[in-house]
């Protein structure tokens, strides 16, 4: 069976579509240049113990970053606990 649109519900199908696209790509793009700034500002720890510190957070930055890119619509931001030395 074939479905039949008129114009004006392909003109809204194409136009959700294109708006899904922007936002995709907008999306990438926030998120290669997150990671390049990060990879950037991290690049001046160089003793070992800093490394170690330094991959693992990449890694968890780098789930997450991949995590909102890949989701359909953008969520709201989780809430990250605040622990204070006091």
């Amino acid at each position: 069976m074939r479905m039949r649109f008129s114009q004006e519900e392909l003109a809204e199908i194409i136009a959700f579509r294109q708006s899904r696209e922007r936002a995709w790509h907008a999306r990438f793009m926030i998120c290669t240049t997150v990671i390049s700034n990060v990879d950037s500002t991290l690049s001046s720890f160089t003793e070992d113990v800093e490394k170690e510190e330094v991959e693992a957070f990449k890694a968890y930055l780098r789930l997450a970053i991949a995590n909102s890119a890949a989701a359909d619509s953008p969520s709201a931001p989780s809430n990250i606990p605040i622990v204070t030395a006091g």
